[in-house]
């Protein structure tokens, strides 16, 4: 064995003591802190019992809120007001689709459908907290007026309502999940069944507006085209009675002929498509169906969803336990200085 290799040894062995050691110093570090806590017990238990309380103080002032969900299901593909002229669509824009959606049920627009309908200004729910009350007071110099009240009462709510609904995509799929968080549990399967309600009305609207602006555009397009047509079908018919056919012209005549009666028929054809398309979308607005369905109507739930009794309770003990252990180490760290300071001196 030459020097390197006992050099090497050396210095793994010497490691190797270095970390037993620092493993045992550990090992009596953990046993002297847990010595220290059971010496302690009692600021332990007391510790826990104050948090304990703290957390049954705040769970008895604390109202609770209870979570309704619906489920809606939005199908892109089903877009019957412009079916014929849509062009082929992917997953990505498919998804695309579905996000836009779901921004749209965030909207102001389907909230304050929800607001009208439900009847929810002034609902104690939304009602706005002590600080914002007394701000709302201090503006003295602000004046009053009823109309600007209501304004601010149905902004208020508005926002309130915002913050206790929410809209998000499952996953990959075509289903959105509202969830409404209410004080009462019948009142929050109220309001995200109106939430979904308003929306489905709100996509009705949308459709019936959108084929009666479609079929306005192609009566007007259809007219256009149905006088264009007769238009070249007179030009046609008076060339053949106006002589031209016949003498040494004939041939340009007869060339004049064929390019108006193509004209008139590529018109007719046209105004026919047209015609048939009209009388489509005039029926849609008569039989409009939506691009989204409930799949699941909101249910008052039967447990609250805020606050979670065993989760808060679990939660207080373990940070008041581990509290009240480091306040145990503390103090027997001190009073233990203290008494073999007095011991030395004895």
């Amino acid at each position: 064995m030459n020097q390197y290799q006992r050099t090497h040894e050396t210095m793994a062995a010497y490691e190797r003591l270095h970390l037993a050691a620092a493993e045992e110093r550990g090992g009596e570090t953990l046993a002297a802190a847990w010595a220290s806590v059971v010496r302690q017990w009692r600021v332990v238990l007391a510790a826990a019992g104050v948090g304990l309380v703290v957390a049954l103080v705040f769970l008895a002032v604390t109202p609770p809120q209870y979570s309704a969900r619906a489920l809606v299901l939005i199908d892109p593909k089903n877009d019957f007001s412009v079916r014929a002229t849509r062009a082929p669509t992917d997953s990505n824009t498919d998804s695309a689709n579905i996000e836009s959606q779901v921004e749209i049920l965030r909207s102001d627009r389907i909230v304050r459908k929800v607001i009208e309908a439900e009847n929810l200004v002034d609902h104690p729910a939304f009602r706005p907290g002590v600080l914002s009350q007394v701000l709302s007071t201090l503006k003295f110099w602000d004046r009053e007026t009823p109309a600007k009240t209501e304004l601010a009462r149905m902004e208020a709510t508005t926002r309130a309502l915002q913050k206790q609904v929410t809209a998000k995509r499952l996953g990959l799929t075509y289903v959105v999940e509202l969830t409404a968080t209410m004080p009462d549990p019948v009142e929050a399967a109220r309001v995200v069944n109106a939430y979904a309600h308003a929306y489905m009305d709100g996509q009705l609207q949308f459709r019936e507006e959108l084929a009666s602006r479609t079929s306005k555009a192609l009566q007007e397009r259809t007219e256009e085209l149905k006088k264009q047509a007769q238009n070249a079908e007179r030009a046609v018919e008076e060339l053949k009675f106006s002589g031209s056919l016949q003498g040494e012209n004939s041939a340009s005549a007869r060339v004049a002929l064929k390019n108006l009666e193509s004209t008139a028929q590529t018109y007719r054809v046209i105004h026919d498509k047209f015609l048939e398309r009209y009388a489509e979308t005039l029926q849609q607005q008569y039989f409009t169906v939506p691009d989204a369905q409930i799949v699941s109507a909101g249910f008052p739930p039967l447990n609250k969803s805020y606050p979670k009794t065993l989760i808060v309770l679990a939660t207080a003990l373990f940070l008041s336990a581990a509290l009240g252990s480091l306040l145990a180490l503390l103090l027997d760290r001190r009073f233990g200085g203290a008494r073999l300071k007095r011991d030395h001196f004895a």
